[in-house]
């Protein structure tokens, strides 16, 4: 099976096919990646982890995104910090902390067109409660 596998390439070659075969090839996925939207009438504080490092404060103004990236160990790989993000879903003065572990998309590039995407809305009738939605 391993001789086929390199007896094919150099048939190819000779037909001319190869060239053609290897310009549709893609680059290796290099970020893990995701995107959150902020659909409420609020600014939404939150906090990022990546790994064991330390929380990171950040926040999405109403109507804007926040892009967030892991890079891999080497291209390839997934190898990858784990994104962790916690965030007060209480919008009172009360804390109600939440953490999530969320899906990332794969991606060659810092490309948020390709990011897996979230976005913050209201739980609910009041405007009390917000939740992290995953699209």
């Amino acid at each position: 099976m391993y001789a086929l596998k390199m007896i094919v390439p150099a048939a190819l070659l000779s037909l001319g096919l190869l060239g053609s075969i290897t310009n549709t090839a893609q680059a290796a996925d290099r970020y893990a990646l995701l995107e959150i939207h902020n659909r409420t009438d609020a600014v939404i504080n939150f906090q990022i982890k990546f790994g064991d490092g330390a929380w990171q404060d950040t926040y999405v103004a109403p109507g804007e995104s926040v892009g967030i990236y892991a890079g891999f160990s080497y291209p390839g790989s997934y190898d990858h910090d784990p994104i962790h993000i916690r965030f007060d879903d209480d919008m009172t003065s009360a804390h109600h902390w939440r953490e999530i572990f969320p899906y990332v998309s794969y991606a060659p590039d810092i490309d948020y067109s390709r990011a897996q995407q979230y976005y913050f809305d209201y739980d609910g009738s009041t405007g009390r409660y917000i939740e992290l939605f995953y699209l």
